[in-house]
């Protein structure tokens, strides 16, 4: 089990970006805590940002390129050794924060 680790990023261009959290390996998933998600320029264009592990959306935001305001981030858990990247429909500057750990699939009894 990995430590609880925190990682930010900023998106402005649409479409798949590259991953924010690698893939961790076979045998191994990333789990996410928490984070947030922000138009860090309003006054851009509105934009549906889409949290992946691997090829699958996870989670869905609208952002208004008019308002302030943060998307929270559920928990999650993401597929066996998939990287999570983060999906624009539109150009916007988007920065991404999230907390999590890498995690084996193997359940250890305590």
């Amino acid at each position: 089990m990995s430590v609880k680790q925190t990682v930010q990023a900023t998106r402005s261009t649409s479409g798949d970006g590259t991953a924010v959290i690698d893939a961790p390996g076979v045998g191994y998933y990333v789990h996410i805590y928490d984070g947030a998600m922000i138009q860090a320029s309003p006054g851009d264009d509105d934009c549906v940002v889409t949290l992946k592990s691997g090829s699958d959306a996870i989670f869905k935001a609208a952002l208004s390129g008019g308002v302030y305001g943060v998307v929270g981030l559920p928990e999650m858990v993401c597929g066996e050794n998939e990287a999570v990247s983060v999906n624009l429909s539109d150009t916007a500057d988007v920065d991404v924060t999230i907390s999590y750990a890498v995690r084996s699939i193997i359940s250890v009894p305590h």
